[in-house]
């Protein structure tokens, strides 16, 4: 029984860290959130254009980044990153630093096209998670509250 609920959590950890989680059809009622996460050779200074000032939405079972620009992004998440619930908010962590949905924060990464997206994840991103703005590949997290 311990070998089986070990399996089962290291699956869970695996999933959560090579692609994502979540139920195209859903829109978050009981599933989590797509969290999509990157491990590509693109090293940290490829990605790492800018800062994006803003917070996180999670809309039909994908997590977006508002910008305070009013831009919408969909984030791509470096390896680690990890996706949990606090009393039913959405909050992501890399490095140790978390931020929750509607948390003003920042995001370090750059801007990529979908075409570079899904290239650089190795996937097709699923049609319910289609941003206004494109795609940003968030090397780290800014918070307050971290």
């Amino acid at each position: 029984m311990r070998i089986a609920a070990s399996l089962a959590a290291l699956m869970l950890a695996t999933t959560l860290l090579v692609g994502c989680i979540g139920d195209e059809e859903s829109d978050l009622g009981g599933s989590n959130p797509y969290l999509f996460t990157w491990t590509a050779p693109e090293g940290p200074g490829d990605a790492a254009a800018g800062l994006l000032l803003g917070r996180m939405d999670v809309r039909n079972g994908c997590i977006y980044w508002l910008s305070d620009n009013g831009s919408e992004f969909l984030p791509l998440w470096p390896d680690g990153a990890l996706l949990s619930t606090e009393e039913g908010t959405v909050v992501v962590s890399v490095d140790g630093t978390a931020v929750a949905e509607g948390q003003d924060s920042s995001l370090s990464g750059g801007e990529r096209t979908r075409d570079q997206a899904e290239a650089l994840l190795g996937e097709s991103l699923p049609s319910v998670c289609n941003p206004a703005d494109g795609y940003w590949v968030a090397t780290g997290i800014e918070s307050d509250a971290s």
